[in-house]
């Protein structure tokens, strides 16, 4: 169950938070239009890619529970940190670390929830994770939007933060073994 929660909770970061809201903050704050926006964005997609090819030798040293730790520390970081952000240039270092959260997150969690599944009901396994990320990527833009409704763009980091946090409260208290 918890790597159900663990990527539900990591689409409601990627799609409330993260391109839901960092367009506008980029706009607001730094007054650039789409195609920029879309370039800096394009920046976090090509991190993910670059540590993505590094991540099952990560995993494998340091353990996937703990690299996935470490990427909902990233998230949990960069969220609080994009608000207080008034530099394009040190604002893309948010956006490249949560490029690498993403990619220690994600290849992670699919790994250890095939680990998990009997081999005769992996696909099982595997079609209900998926149904998780959408219902992530569906309640992303709205759970994120709550805090968005009560403190602007402050309180919709804030919140995404607060997501993290629960990400990592779900990691130290779970158990993972996987089988064989």
């Amino acid at each position: 169950m918890g790597i159900f929660v663990l990527g539900i909770l990591t689409f409601i970061i990627l799609y409330g938070a993260f391109l839901t809201y960092i367009p506008f903050v980029i706009s607001d704050k730094f007054g650039y239009g789409s195609g920029k926006i879309g370039l800096i964005l394009s920046l976090s997609s090509v991190m993910t890619a670059i540590v993505a090819s590094q991540v099952g030798r990560i995993s494998g040293k340091f353990g996937s529970v703990n690299v996935l730790k470490f990427a909902f520390l990233l998230y949990m970081l960069v969220s609080f940190a994009i608000p207080f952000i008034n530099s394009i240039f040190i604002f893309l270092i948010p956006i490249l670390l949560f490029g690498t959260a993403q990619a220690l997150n994600f290849p992670n969690l699919q790994t250890m929830l095939a680990n998990l599944a009997p081999d005769n009901q992996r696909g099982i396994f595997m079609s209900l994770n998926g149904m998780n990320l959408r219902i992530g990527q569906t309640i992303g833009p709205l759970i994120i939007g709550l805090g968005f409704s009560y403190g602007g763009l402050k309180g919709a980091y804030f919140l995404s933060a607060i997501v993290a946090i629960l990400g990592l409260f779900i990691l130290f208290t779970m158990h993972y073994k996987k089988k064989g």
